[in-house]
């Protein structure tokens, strides 16, 4: 076959911006912000979950940690959009599950 090759990761691309939903593409530039945003050592004990109208839900390794980021909701929040160049986030709500590191 001659041509130009095309990397898989531009054609998955181009199919997915055609048939997800805004909330899917907004979840994904979320989760590409997702580490800097927050910083490494939260990022590490939490994951971003979804996003539906400004909420984004996060799971949280335990008790502990989403004890500690209600307090810090209001930065992370603030922090994301800064990273976002958008008020997308209007709130996070944070649920224990299981979180692969």
């Amino acid at each position: 076959m001659k041509g130009k090759l095309i990397h898989i990761g531009d054609i998955l691309q181009n199919i997915l911006k055609n048939i997800k939903p805004s909330a899917d593409k907004e979840m994904m530039t979320i989760w590409s912000v997702w580490k800097v945003a927050v910083k490494e050592f939260i990022a590490k004990e939490t994951k971003p979950a979804s996003f539906k109208d400004g909420i984004l839900t996060v799971y949280v390794s335990n008790s502990v940690w989403l004890q500690q980021l209600k307090f810090l909701k209001k930065d992370m929040i603030t922090q994301l959009n800064q990273a976002l160049k958008s008020e997308l986030v209007k709130d996070i709500v944070f649920k224990i599950r299981r979180v692969d590191r």
